[in-house]
Order: C-alpha cells, then sequence, then structure tokens
C-alpha cells in the first residue's frame, strides 16, 4: 500500500478533527471514516511508480494551441509532489469534456482497473483538503463521490 497516500489521509483526518464546526454531517464523517480504515483494501494492488504531479489538474489548467490541438503549457499548479499519475487523473471525473478527456487518456495510457473506485476516494479527500486549506466545501462534489465510493466500503 502506497504510504504517501495513507498520511496525507491521516494528516487531513487530525486536522479536521481539530475543528468544531465544519459543516460536516455525522453520516458524512462515518463515510471518512470508514474509508480511512478502508484504505488497505483500496490500495491493495496498487503499483503505479510515483512521478512529479501538477496539483491542480484540471481542463482550465491546460493551455492548448487551437490549431493543432497540441498542449502548450500546463498553468495555475496546484501543490505539486510525487505522486502516482491516476492521482492526477481523478480531478478529471466532473463530467463533459474533462471524463471525455479522461477515457480518451485511458484508452492511450491504462491504469491499474482499481482507478474506477480510487478515484472515488480521492475526490472525497481532496473536498475534506480544500475545506481544512481554504474553508471552501463543494457539497456536490463530496455527496457524489460518497455515494460512488460506498459499494466498496461495505
Amino acid at each position: 500500500m502506497p504510504h504517501w497516500y495513507r498520511q496525507r489521509v491521516e494528516m487531513l483526518w487530525s486536522t479536521l478533527n481539530l475543528y468544531q464546526d465544519t459543516g460536516l454531517t455525522m453520516q458524512d464523517k462515518r463515510i471518512l471514516f470508514r474509508a480511512r480504515e478502508c484504505l488497505p483494501d483500496l490500495l491493495k494492488d496498487f503499483n503505479d511508480n510515483c512521478v512529479l504531479v501538477h496539483g491542480s489538474f484540471t481542463l482550465r489548467s491546460m493551455l492548448k494551441d487551437a490549431r493543432s490541438d497540441q498542449l502548450l503549457a500546463m498553468v495555475g499548479p496546484g501543490m505539486m509532489l510525487w505522486a502516482p499519475r491516476e492521482y492526477e487523473l481523478f480531478r478529471l471525473s466532473d463530467g463533459g469534456q474533462a471524463e471525455q478527456l479522461l477515457w480518451r487518456y485511458l484508452r492511450r495510457a491504462p491504469v491499474a482497473e482499481s482507478f474506477l473506485w480510487r478515484r472515488w476516494l480521492y475526490l472525497l479527500w481532496d473536498e475534506v483538503d480544500n475545506l481544512v486549506n481554504t474553508g471552501r466545501f463543494d457539497r456536490a462534489r463530496f455527496d457524489l463521490a460518497a455515494k460512488s465510493i460506498l459499494p466498496w466500503l461495505a
């Protein structure tokens, strides 16, 4: 199991518990607790090497040439870190063109099948990261991730 992600989740969980009023419900905290406890199972077949990731990989962070469709630059980086490339991809699950790009990429450069459920784990904890670091919380994204990962937390 990758230790880098376990450490990240533990740090976010500890920080979250320092705050009294986060806006999270008891059900939200149960799902986070269960996701935290299920990390070994969710990450058990993980075998991807770590690379330097952008930290805020979205369609808005890509600068492309309109004529050639060639990627020119990545802008507005988030917290850059060493992580597997699948960790960078989870932000492309927002639907529309972003999700089309995700599936097109995965056809050319596949990742482990377990990414299909790990992306919801990443999204769930990414919303916690946003909450503890910026005070912003996207309820719809959190609820989508919580609902989508539930079958793997049973």
